[in-house]
């Protein structure tokens, strides 16, 4: 019976291939971990511009209405709405009731700002 045996100089062959496609990919891999980076990066400083522009808009309107409250950055501003609450309003809610009440609000508001001037 003759026994298989694998010649030594395949061996040798087989460990540098699988040596280099390792090494290639290892490298490969790292590259890409770092174009990943970049891109992730890249992104946030948009956002993060359009929410400043965001921001600004908001500021100038509070200051062109009088508003008495200010716009601020908040942890809150880092996520959708849909993250931080429901998107659904709940079926119980009488909006005509509501849109009454913040309307008698904006006027109670408006009238304690010219009395003031």
């Amino acid at each position: 019976m003759k026994k298989n045996i694998i010649p030594p100089r395949k061996i040798l062959l087989f460990v540098s291939l699988c040596s280099f496609l390792f090494s290639t990919l290892y490298v490969h891999s790292q590259e890409s971990m770092k174009d990943i980076l970049q891109k992730q990066k890249d992104k946030n400083n948009k956002e993060l511009s359009d929410l400043k522009e965001k921001l600004k808009q908001l500021e100038q309107e509070v200051k062109d209405k009088n508003y008495s409250f200010k716009v601020a950055m908040t942890e809150a501003m880092k996520y959708e709405l849909s993250q931080l609450a429901s998107t659904k309003a709940p079926r119980s809610i009488d909006y005509s009731k509501v849109n009454k009440e913040a309307d008698k609000r904006l006027k109670m508001e408006a009238k304690r700002k010219k009395q003031k001037k």
